[in-house]
């Protein structure tokens, strides 16, 4: 003890030995935790790029035993498309279509990289389309959270095998996914922000309309890999010109992402807002009688141009109103919470100023709709221009075929397709079959009308090295 002391308190060489060590210690810790983060994000980074390789090296071989083409995503770097050849779709066991989509991810699970003690896909949904043929769209989950935009979308021959697949497959490494926020203060903080981004008092109340913790990937519409987020997406509207989605973070209340949401056939027209005293046309009017010829052009365009859209859509597709479901199309001329002279569709309404309401522009906006329902693509950056691409060309067909609203314009067709009586009539297509990999071959033009039956069946018995054209 008398040793131990007389080392502790003397100031001679074992003191000055202790301190330069003690000294040396201090700065070799210090050093240590400003180095640990970088080692872990290393070493993170590196696992992370690890599964990405063995990804693709799975992607690339899968491709080359069976000839499929595929996509890496360069915003996810995952597997995004994946085409099979003419010929050789691929059957997978399973009693449904959707097992089979699900027992292709089971089989597969080297082409997604996935953790499957924390991902996993659910069944969403199923759609045939007017041809007989399936599409299945499954739901990718991390620990029991949908991802957003975390779905891949299966397509299927008349056969029930498989001939593509596109969509997402999310990496997630690690997330708290108990939220730290409740869903109600996320809604407040999304009202509020919304609020503070109106340069005008609001003709109506900001409502939340839905709202759902997911996981997001920062960058995923940009097309860069950003961070994840545990998120409430909320959306926030008040039915007069207001449609926002919102992505609060569920831990530290931030917003990480915003995107706009403003862009038998039973019509409704209403002036200014929507109202009895505003409704100015209904379906059960009809188009020949006395309410019908008081209105404008322009509030006749509204009417009528949406059944152009509305039937184009029904016979070509088969699908009936915007979502599908018969729903109402709503118009609403002059309404005072759009600034004139535009137009817009808000998620409820179609919505135009005097002067605008031209075919193609109504046609352009219920394509939003139309869009929204069926997509779901958001209104910003390469999603955002698709969405316009889709309304833009859906208002020129339109235009191109009703002969509607044609004085002036180079491209009149006297002989164009009758889109109003509900059929399309007059000008039977033309279906061109054309020779694209056996040599040369005659073309064939087979006079149909739409819609075409049994195309399906037509379809499967054309030889693989033919594609269909329409002129």
């Amino acid at each position: 003890m008398q040793f131990a002391s007389s080392i502790l308190n003397s100031s001679g060489y074992y003191s000055k030995l202790f301190l330069k060590f003690r000294k040396k210690h201090d700065s070799y810790l210090h050093s240590m935790k400003s180095t640990l983060p970088l080692i872990f994000a290393f070493l993170l980074s590196s696992i992370v790029s690890f599964a990405q390789n063995a990804a693709k090296s799975a992607i690339d071989a899968f491709a080359a035993k069976t000839g499929a083409v595929s996509t890496i995503d360069k915003a996810t770097n995952s597997l995004s498309f994946l085409r099979f050849p003419r010929g050789g779709a691929l059957n997978m066991a399973g009693n449904t279509t959707s097992d089979k989509a699900l027992n292709f991810v089971k089989q597969n699970q080297g082409l997604f990289s996935a953790k499957w003690e924390n991902d996993s896909y659910l069944f969403k949904e199923t759609r045939k389309d007017n041809y007989g043929l399936e599409h299945v769209t499954i739901q990718q989950f991390f620990q029991g959270v949908p991802v957003y935009e975390g779905t891949m979308k299966f397509h299927f021959n008349l056969a029930n095998e498989i001939t593509s697949l596109n969509g997402n497959f999310i990496l997630v490494d690690k997330l708290n996914t108990v939220a730290s926020v409740s869903e109600e203060e996320a809604a407040r903080i999304a009202i509020k922000i919304v609020t503070s981004q109106q340069p005008d008092p609001l003709p109506a109340p900001l409502k939340v309309y839905k709202s759902n913790l997911s996981v997001f990937q920062k960058g995923l519409v940009q097309g860069y890999k950003g961070p994840l987020h545990l998120v409430y997406e909320i959306e926030v509207r008040n039915a007069a010109g207001v449609r926002e989605f919102l992505f609060i973070d569920a831990h530290t209340k931030l917003l990480v992402e915003q995107f706009t949401g403003t862009h038998a056939i039973d019509r409704k027209l209403y002036e200014t807002s929507v109202s009895d005293a505003n409704l100015k046309w209904q379906e059960s009017d009809g188009t020949g009688g006395a309410v019908f010829s008081g209105l404008d052009q322009w509030q006749k365009s509204e009417v009528e141009s949406s059944a152009h859209i509305y039937n184009l859509m029904k016979n070509t597709f088969g699908y009936t109103s915007y979502n599908g479901a018969n729903a109402s199309m709503i118009t609403i001329n002059n309404n005072p919470s759009i600034s004139c002279p535009n137009a817009n569709w808000n998620g409820t309404t179609a919505n135009y100023c005097t002067g605008t309401a031209t075919d193609d522009v109504v046609a352009h906006e219920w394509g939003h709709a139309y869009t929204e329902h069926t997509s779901g693509l958001i209104y910003a950056w390469q999603a955002g221009a698709m969405n316009e691409a889709y309304s833009d060309i859906w208002g020129e067909t339109v235009d191109q075929i009703n002969g509607y609203m044609d004085a002036g314009e180079s491209n009149a067709d006297p002989d164009a397709i009758a889109l109003n009586a509900g059929e399309l009539e007059k000008k039977p297509l033309l279906l061109m079959v054309q020779s694209e990999t056996c040599g040369i071959q005659p073309v064939t033009a087979i006079p149909v009308k739409f819609p075409i039956p049994n195309i399906g069946a037509h379809l499967q018995t054309l030889a693989v090295c033919t594609q269909i054209r329409a002129f």
